[in-house]
């Protein structure tokens, strides 16, 4: 039987912001480390962040801005396959074989979240 986990984490920064360079050494920034922060304790809260995925995935992200700013969905990816796989959910993004992601409106609330479905693929 495959499993399946269904969440919510903390709206992304951008990838434009998420690293930072300082000559030819590439890091993660203050707000990516910050996020990657807020993600694994709300994978601990959840108590997910041992499972340690090793199956093939399906993920499912829908985003819902903190506002009505033009954004691009592909640069809200990547923080937020790093923060589950560094959270402990996955072991690796390159798990993942179907990658869905849509734009939802405003969070009434201003604050910005994802809706996180992840699957297992059978074979």
């Amino acid at each position: 039987m495959s499993r399946e986990y269904s969440f919510v984490i903390a709206w992304p920064p951008t990838a434009n912001t998420y690293y930072r360079r300082a000559g030819t050494v590439i890091y993660l920034s203050a707000k990516g480390r910050l996020f990657k922060k807020l993600v694994a304790q709300q994978l601990k809260a959840l108590n997910l962040h041992g499972e340690g995925l090793k199956c093939r995935l399906s993920v499912t992200i829908g985003l819902y801005p903190p506002n009505r700013r033009a954004f691009d969905i592909d640069n809200r990816v990547k923080p937020v396959l790093d923060a589950l796989q560094d959270g402990g959910l996955i072991l690796d993004d390159g798990q993942i074989d179907r990658l869905t992601v849509q734009r939802h409106g405003k969070d009434p609330d201003k604050s910005g979240y994802c809706e996180i479905l992840l699957r297992e693929v059978n074979d």
